[in-house]
Parts: C-alpha cells; structure tokens; sequence
C-alpha cells in the first residue's frame, strides 16, 4: 500500500515487495521494505528532497551482454540487493542558474563486480587472437557518494557540469578503489547561428584498480585516469543535416574494463542525414 499526504511536507510512503527464484542459487531472494519519499519545498527557487529504497536488481545474460559484450559465456543470471539513502538539494538562480548536491548512502549486497578472465579453456577468439572474456563476482559495498551538478542556461548556449565524489567501498577488498573516486562531466551546447550548433562534450575519470583473481596471492590492476573529449559540429539547412564529430581529441588511453581499452587515438566522423 501508499500512503501519501501534503500537509508540512509532500510526502509518499509505501513497500516495496519483491521475489526472485534463481535456478543456479540456493537461497530465494524475498524483500519486503518500506520506501519513502519525502519532498519539502522552501521556497519558489528551492527545494529538498529525501528518499529511501531498497530492491532486488536482477541482472540476466542479455542484459550484461549489451553492456558488456566481452561478457564471460558461462556466466549465468544473478539477483544483487541494493539499498540507497539519498538527501538532496535543489536551488535555481534567477531564469539562467540552477545548482543540484546531493548526498547518497548505498548498501549493496551480492554486487556484481568485473574482472579479466584468464584461465577460461574456452576463451573467445577473435581472427588468430585470443580474447580473454569478462568474468563476474559478487561482492558487497557499503559507503556514501556525493554528487553535484551546474546549470547555466541562455539563450543560445547551455552549460551543464555534473561531478561525483566516491566513497564507497568494497567489503571484501576495502583498501582496493574499485570504483573511480571521482568523476566529472561538462556539456557545453551552443547555437552559432540558426543552422549550425555546436556541443561539446568532457568527461574526466580517475585512477580505479581492478582485480585479477587468476593469480596467487591475489593481484590489482591499476586502471589509469582520463579524459574523454569529444566535440561535434551540425549544419542543419531544409530536410539535410550534416554534421561533423571529432573523438578523443586528446587521445587518451580510455579504459572500459581490465584489459579492454581503446588506444587508437583522435578519430573523425562525417555524417549525413535527411529527413523525408
């Protein structure tokens, strides 16, 4: 059931009731947990939000596989719990500014975690190359994360900046970074004229380190920090859009997962489009 009302705070109370029977796990996933939602305005400009939830996240094959397509073949369906505490706050500035920051608790369990995978007698080949898949584990993480994000908008360009601080760690391994401990992303959209646009795009992630479980003891693998920064210019003119994208201008090594990167540089893209 719901139960909501309005009267000092817009607020939404209910359960969220769960289950997951999994073939290949002995113990049935149940959950049965309160959500709440909490929504107090203070102003016309500002606002604080409130949130509780827990849910089973069930993750099949297909799923990971579009995410991942170098995805272990042997891997089969898995249900993780997630739990996520949040306060937020909301504040606009005149007609052009807006801040959001937000505070976040998260209490995982049965996490779905990344690693390269060597000992697989099966391993994918690729022409005369063999390719190592991407095999899972679960692991638990406990910790909080902060998040903040800028808005600037006008009349002819809009600025986005969003940046997230990581403390959220691994149970089983708490002194390994796991997760990137910082992220930070600026979109930046202009328009030139009245057919041309142009949109930037910066996204920066830092050191991470991944595991590599084949060895004994076992070992960490340092995942480096980049910069991905691309830029894309469109002309627009009747029913015909064409458009230029530049990618990895600074030509960084971008990593996806342990072993699976791209390093082929600066790339260049044109493109056409006509609307019938």
């Amino acid at each position: 059931f719901t139960l909501a009302g309005n009267k000092i705070v817009d607020y939404n109370i209910g359960f969220n009731l769960q289950y997951f029977k999994i073939t290949n796990q002995e113990n049935n996933n149940f959950l049965l947990f309160p959500a709440i939602s909490i929504f107090k305005k203070i102003s016309n400009n500002q606002n604080l939000q409130f949130s509780v939830k827990d849910e089973l996240m069930y993750y099949s094959f297909s799923d990971l596989f579009h995410l991942m397509p170098y995805i272990d073949p042997y891997y089969r369906n898995s249900v993780s719990k997630e739990m996520k505490v949040s306060f937020a706050y909301n504040r606009r500035l005149g007609d052009k500014i807006s801040f959001f920051s937000s505070v976040n608790y998260a209490r995982d369990n049965n996490k779905l975690t990344s690693f390269l995978l060597f000992n697989r007698a099966s391993s994918m080949m690729l022409g005369d190359s063999t390719m190592n898949p991407i095999g899972l584990y679960t692991d638990d993480f406990r910790g909080l994360d902060l998040s903040s994000s800028f808005s600037l908008d006008g009349t002819k360009y809009n600025v986005l900046m969003q940046g997230t601080w990581n403390f959220i760690k691994s149970i089983n391994y708490p002194d390994i970074q796991l997760i990137p401990k910082f992220k930070f992303n600026t979109i930046i959209t202009i328009e030139m004229t009245d057919y041309i646009n142009l949109i930037s795009n910066w996204y920066f992630i830092s050191d991470r380190e991944a595991i590599r479980m084949d060895s004994d003891p076992i070992v960490f693998e340092l995942l480096n920090s980049s910069v991905n920064t691309n830029l894309s210019i469109n002309y627009s003119f009747k029913s015909m859009i064409f458009s230029i994208d530049f990618r990895n201008i600074l030509a960084q090594k971008l990593y996806f997962f342990d072993g699976y990167y791209d390093d082929d540089g600066r790339k260049l893209s044109l493109g056409f489009f006509y609307k019938f």
